[in-house]
């Protein structure tokens, strides 16, 4: 949600490398297996994260089945930028808005000049304390299995979605069956939005 993080282009190009580098440290990955772009107008670019390798390393698929790895993965970023989560405040004030010790690399020297630890110091913060898909500190499979506890028995059809959904990694919903007394309705699956 970059748009919903209030970035300018200095911050988008700075977040998609800070992400890069902190799946990289977690997953002890090499910089030539996973790679970003940059996707979008001008005025609203999202960053699209892929594998690079030839096949696939499993790393955004563990990611997308185990939301919890993304939180650690904004904090990897926000440790990466020389930032201290527990006193919010920069570990290394004397150095430049990027090097080689946090940032800079041979793959991103196109964007030397655009990349700026601070630029996002903000963002990862808010990003570190969202909940992009709330498992109540479970995985993936924990959620998939509550979730199915209160699906009707007679509408195969939520059952059957749910079951797709969790087959091929997808966001699972938020709740099945919740009843929203306020507006009269009790949606099969609900999604919550966060922005």
């Amino acid at each position: 949600p970059v748009k919903a993080l209030n970035l300018t282009e200095e911050g988008v190009i700075t977040l998609q490398y800070a992400l890069l580098k902190a799946i990289e440290s977690d997953y002890s990955i090499e910089p030539v297996e996973i790679d970003a772009r940059l996707m979008g107008s001008t005025e609203s670019k999202n960053i699209l994260i892929y594998e690079s390798a030839e096949g696939s390393i499993g790393v955004l698929k563990d990611i997308v089945k185990n939301p919890a790895i993304l939180r650690e993965i904004f904090l990897k970023s926000y440790e990466i930028c020389g930032y201290d989560y527990s006193t919010k405040q920069d570990k290394y004030p004397e150095r430049p808005k990027a090097s080689y010790d946090d940032l800079l690399s041979y793959y991103n020297q196109m964007d030397h000049l655009k990349i700026n630890r601070h630029s996002i110091k903000e963002a990862l913060e808010l990003l570190i304390v969202s909940n992009p898909d709330d498992t109540d500190g479970g995985t993936y499979e924990e959620k998939y299995e509550n979730l199915k506890k209160n699906l009707h028995q007679k509408s195969p059809g939520e059952l059957q979605l749910l079951n797709y959904l969790f087959e091929n990694g997808y966001r699972l919903p938020d709740y099945t069956n919740y009843n929203m007394e306020d507006f009269f309705v009790q949606p099969d699956l609900l999604c919550l939005l966060y922005v």
